[in-house]
């Protein structure tokens, strides 16, 4: 095969060896086209590498598969090079039928069909050129199983029996077959690499610093052992001083006997290095005596046995927020005052003449901030209006702070909550008329909402429990009744007595009644489509069954959706079903129907509160969101 001068696809090559490769090809001279199932990927991929060509190709469905052989032969009649590298990689365990079968079918579908219905609809069109190449993928593990992976194990040892079956039989032809079988690397393709390695560096870091403080001969050596430690780093991994004792600090942490749980987590590829840090920053406000067992429960929050109850980023923070208040004896209140002694603005130069500007504010200061900005940009959206939300709140920010007066507070004032518009309490909503701070500013006069949950013993001083502002997390007892007190109404919430579901309206009203928009925010607290995270009060009431089909206006049939995802629901590009937290979802794909209302089978007949969506995607793959277990006090 010759080095340069091809035209190559290369399906599955959005990352890993796959990218690698195709990027050095690139280099090399080669016109190299790039497939993979996520068309965003693609895109981000053709705009970092200029030059490499992009189709979105899924390799376990042979249609998409013959889709995108047309597109690519067309688009490059002169293809002389196919690479089948995609390929996936899952822990199995055989031990019982739930451990394997599915994960194995998925993984033959893939590893296997994959190459042979990529080289059915390749071999006529490679056959035609005057010199061509098949390469195919296997790996070492066709020879030296892993024993944690037996069907990606089978599938590589049959790429490498097909291999030698085909360029026996294409041996006479202009098709020469090649197989690659890629040296032991670390990238994404086994799930909890990256946490495994991490967990290694771990002890590594931690075992070097330990046997460097041994060797010291004076107490003077010992003191600069994290020194030594980051510059020996520094110097292997060719970074900086700064970088490495960043590396060492973390390493150290993480050894300490009280994130064990933390750190065994990493060890079996359950926990990865993002979410770890989110436990870690967290646990350093535990007192020592508490540490481990509040890294056992956070450990169980971030990596649940039912991985589609896996919260997301956003939510794993809430959550640790909340949870580490049950494990922490100094009081939020006390804490959040020491913190709020380095409040800061920054400003970060970026690319194209742009920048980043960043606050470091009390909770509740930078929540009526984010709330009163996405309420003057609703309100600023028209017919004629070309910017988008984020344009309009960025445009929002800058007139506030340029054309308004310039307040005037002392320093008793700075971070108060009592100068705050909108203020809460709970059950109950503030809705204040929202005016510049100092009385001046273009944009003034703009109704917001800020929604804070509160129990009702902290309201009353009985107890320092923390409230929570709804989709951003805990909030002092102080800092609560203040915004209690402030609260311009109160709204009482008329609940199921054995749900604690509002009462439905039925078939009775179209739009939710306040007490049920007032549950969804307690319920939901952010956006439900899979890994939003946008607050509630930037979301909208969606009917699960739209009304006009049938669907009842309770919250057994509604979530909260931000207008994004609720337009992709709306156009029919994703279905969703509801369901309760008790109903086991249906292994059948579901599929939504806009000519009539689902079918009977599929709506659940006694749920007392939902909240389960079940997610269909364009692709026919389905994501399950559940609300957080933890519900905000005083739910």
């Amino acid at each position: 095969m010759r080095i340069s001068g091809n035209t190559i696809f290369i399906p599955g090559a959005t990352s890993g060896i796959g990218l690698a490769l195709a990027q050095r090809l690139h280099e090399a001279g080669n016109t190299v086209i790039v497939g993979g199932r996520r068309a965003q990927l693609l895109d981000e991929i053709a705009e970092r590498h200029p030059g490499l060509d992009t189709i979105q190709i899924d390799t376990a469905d042979a249609a998409s598969i013959a889709s995108a052989a047309e597109t690519v032969i067309a688009r490059h009649p002169d293809l002389d090079v196919l690479v089948t590298m995609a390929g996936i990689m899952r822990i199995e365990d055989w031990t019982s039928p739930a451990g394997f079968v599915e994960s194995a079918e998925q993984t033959v579908a893939t590893n296997l069909l994959g190459p042979i219905r990529l080289i059915g609809a390749f071999i006529e069109h490679l056959r035609a050129q005057k010199d061509a190449t098949i390469m195919t993928v296997s790996s070492g593990l066709a020879f030296a199983p892993l024993r944690v992976t037996p069907s990606y194990n089978a599938t590589k040892a049959a790429v490498h029996m097909l291999s030698e079956s085909v360029r026996l039989q294409l041996a006479e032809t202009n098709v020469s077959v090649l197989e690659l079988e890629p040296p032991a690397v670390r990238t994404g393709l086994l799930p909890g690499q990256e946490g495994r390695v991490h967990a290694l560096r771990a002890h590594a870091v931690a075992a070097l610093h330990e046997e460097l403080r041994r060797v010291c001969r004076t107490r003077i050596e010992a003191a600069e052992a994290l020194t030594v430690t980051a510059a020996e780093l520094a110097a292997a991994l060719n970074v900086g001083q700064r970088s490495a004792r960043a590396m060492v600090d973390e390493c150290l942490t993480l050894a300490e006997p009280g994130l064990a749980p933390v750190l065994d987590a990493l060890r079996d590829g359950r926990l990865t290095r993002r979410r770890a840090r989110a436990v870690m920053d967290l646990a350093c406000i535990v007192p020592p005596e508490g540490t481990e067992a509040f890294c056992a429960a956070a450990v169980d929050l971030a990596c649940p046995d039912d991985a589609s109850r896996a919260p997301s980023p956003g939510a794993l923070g809430r959550r640790l927020r909340r949870l580490v208040e049950d494990y922490t004896t100094e009081p939020l209140a006390a804490r959040k005052e020491r913190a709020a002694a380095f409040r800061r603005v920054d400003l970060e130069p970026g690319k194209d003449g742009m920048c980043w500007l960043t606050a470091h504010l009390p909770l509740e200061v930078g929540a009526a901030i984010d709330t009163r900005l996405e309420a003057l940009a609703r309100s600023l959206q028209g017919p004629d209006e070309v910017r988008g939300i984020s344009q309009l709140r960025a445009d929002a920010f800058r007139d506030l702070l340029l054309d308004s007066a310039l307040p005037v507070c002392g320093p008793a004032a700075v971070g108060s909550p009592v100068a705050l518009a909108p203020a809460v309490g709970s059950p109950a909503t503030g809705r204040h008329r929202a005016e510049p701070v100092g009385g001046a500013g273009p944009m003034g006069g703009v109704r917001t909402e800020l929604v804070v949950t509160v129990p009702a013993r902290t309201l009353t001083g009985e107890s320092e429990a923390p409230g929570e502002i709804l989709g951003h997390g805990p909030l002092d007892a102080p800092t609560a009744r203040l915004l209690a007190a402030e609260a311009a109404s109160w709204t009482t919430m008329f609940v199921d007595p054995h749900s604690g579901a509002p009462l439905g309206l039925g078939r009775r009203r179209y739009t939710p009644s306040l007490a049920i928009r007032r549950f969804l925010g307690a319920r939901d607290r952010v956006c439900r489509f899979p890994g939003c995270d946008k607050p509630a009060p930037a979301t909208e009431a969606d009917h699960t069954t739209e009304w006009q089909h049938g669907g009842a206006t309770d919250a057994t049939n509604l979530a909260l959706l931000c207008r994004e995802h609720h337009r992709l629901k709306t156009l029919g590009l994703w279905s969703v079903r509801q369901f309760d937290e008790q109903e086991t979802p249906p292994t059948e794909t579901w599929e939504f129907h806009p000519d009539r209302s689902p079918a009977k089978s599929h709506t659940p007949q006694s749920v007392p509160s939902g909240g389960v969506l079940e997610w269909t995607s364009p692709t026919g793959r389905r994501y399950v969101t559940h609300p957080e277990s933890d519900a905000p006090p005083p739910f």
